[in-house]
Order: structure tokens, then sequence, then C-alpha cells
């Protein structure tokens, strides 16, 4: 399946900066007009719609500051690592985010969440919401599954199996922050459908 492609494909690698986009396509399919041949068969490639962030992890690298809040919620200037992460998905045309999350992690699921009254107050006090604009998403575009326990990157993918289907998908690493113009996943979605693989 797509998703033993992409976890046994990290497992043979070191960890590092770049992790998260070695294997940020499942090796199967990609963009709907395409096709490529396997075996002397010709296979549809699927658009890449799909993205899973692994988020339900215990953050011990980033303790003390991590007791309290999600690794993923701590800010870089003026937003959340979540967020950045998030962009990048939508800047490589992404169209659902699913996020694999555990205890303690309440506040990602607010954060991309209708603030109602944040919002009411700001619009009678004639603030422009452009700097919230970001953190919403329309019906169905984010998907949460909860990973019981937190035993390792492989399980918290396989955990989003029945979310992601037969089909491919990226997976973001939010707590390691990467800055490029087009960003990095943009890029990587690119080279894949130019070449027809990974």
């Amino acid at each position: 399946s797509d998703i033993t492609i992409a976890c046994a494909t990290h497992s043979n690698r070191q960890r590092g900066p770049a992790r998260k986009f070695e294997f940020g396509v499942a090796a199967r399919s990609f963009k709907g007009c395409r096709t490529k041949k396997s075996a002397g068969m010709a296979q549809t490639m699927k658009k890449l719609r799909k993205a899973v962030f692994p988020v339900g992890g215990l953050g011990t690298r980033f303790l003390p500051a991590t007791k309290a809040m999600p690794k993923e919620m701590l800010p870089v200037v003026d937003k959340p690592l979540i967020q950045y992460a998030v962009d990048e998905a939508r800047e490589a045309g992404i169209e659902q985010m699913i996020f694999v999350t555990g205890r303690g992690k309440s506040a990602l699921e607010d954060h991309f969440d209708v603030s109602y009254e944040l919002e009411k107050t700001m619009s009678e006090r004639d603030k422009p919401l452009d700097a919230i604009a970001g953190t919403r998403f329309r019906p169905g575009e984010v998907v949460y599954v909860r990973q019981q326990e937190p035993i390792g990157l492989g399980h918290a993918i396989w955990c989003a199996r029945h979310i992601v289907g037969d089909e491919p998908f990226a997976i973001f690493l939010p707590d390691e922050l990467m800055v490029g113009s087009p960003g990095c996943m943009k890029q990587m979605v690119d080279a894949y459908h130019q070449t027809g693989g990974n």
C-alpha cells in the first residue's frame, strides 16, 4: 500500500532536516490524466490531494516549552509551526489535511476552527481578519484522527490509512521548518508530476 511504501522509505533514511520531503509522495500515482506503465500495464496517475501531519508526539526534544503546549503550536514570529506546514501544503495544491493527533493536542484543532467570538469582536472594531484567514478551512478539508499512544512515526502514518485510502499522499513533519520559494513540497510535487515517479 502507499502507506507501507512511505514508512519503509523513511525507515531506511537518516534523520535530518530534509526527511519530511524524502518520501513526501508515495510511489504509486499522480495527476489524473497521465499514465505510467508498470509491469506492462498502464496505471492512471491520480492527483495528489491529501497530506498527513503526524502531530501526536510528546515533544520531548523541546521541553520544557512543550510541557503545556503542543510543539507544533510554538510560534515562529507571528505564526505557529503548524501554520507554516499547512501553508506549504496549500501552496503545493493539497486539498485535504489529515492531522494524526494525541492527548493534549486540542490547541491544534482550535487553531484551525472557527473562532466566533474573536471574529465577531474584530469585525465590530473594524479590524481586518486577514491575520487569521489562513486558519480557515471549508467543511471536510481538515480531518483529525487520534493516535492513542506515541509509538513512532510509522505508526502515526498507519493511523491515517483509512482516510488516505488508495491515494498518493504527502507527509509533513511540522516541527521542522523549511523556507523557500516555491516551497519544498511544491518543488517535489512539480518534479513528481514531470517524471511520473519518485
